[in-house]
């Protein structure tokens, strides 16, 4: 029940850090970069679609690192009841582990410190990768709607307001050398 609970507890929070993450960004291009409605609106599901991809898995990894650090406590009380051939034939059948665990002199106590070791540096790498993805996702969404079309009044509506307040063609005197047409 503790494993659905961390997925869907993963999920939630992955999908609200992206909102978020989404809203801000749609803010900024709003009201900094001036951007088209449209516009906005396309790149804001692009980013939420992506950051919410990414955002899933940074939470789920993180759920995941705690649940190693219980798997190696655990290995390391078991290590002391087992005896060094059992855990080397067991180490030999996982691809790769053989390469970073060695048994020497203090045998079963190293291996668990290095299998941690390994499970924390694997697991920062992807981590640092999705807030790598993440960040690159924001920077491009960012940047594309600063160069987006910004929504500017059209010249129709600024010939209509210059003859309005400019008094274009509305001077009630007959010589307009004398008017000052601001």
């Amino acid at each position: 029940m503790d494993t659905i609970w961390a997925f869907f507890s993963s999920l939630l929070t992955g999908v609200g850090a992206a909102l978020a993450l989404t809203a801000g960004v749609a803010l900024l291009l709003h009201y900094v970069a001036r951007a088209a409605w449209i516009a906005n609106a396309l790149l804001s599901f692009i980013l939420f679609v992506l950051a919410s991809f990414q955002f899933v898995l940074l939470f789920g990894a993180e759920a995941v690192r705690g649940y190693a650090e219980l798997v190696i406590d655990s290995a390391a009380i078991a290590g002391g009841m087992a005896d060094a051939e059992s855990v080397q034939a067991l180490v030999s059948e996982v691809p790769g582990m053989a390469d970073y665990v060695e048994m020497g002199k203090q045998g079963l106590e190293d291996t668990s410190v290095t299998i941690q070791q390994l499970v924390d540096d694997v697991l920062s790498g992807y981590i640092w990768r999705r807030r790598l993805w993440i960040a690159a996702f924001t920077s491009a969404v960012v940047i594309a709607g600063f160069f987006i079309p910004s929504r500017r009044r059209s010249s129709h509506k600024a010939s209509l307001s210059a003859d309005m307040y400019g008094g274009g063609g509305y001077s009630s005197s007959s010589s307009s050398s004398s008017s000052l047409n601001f």
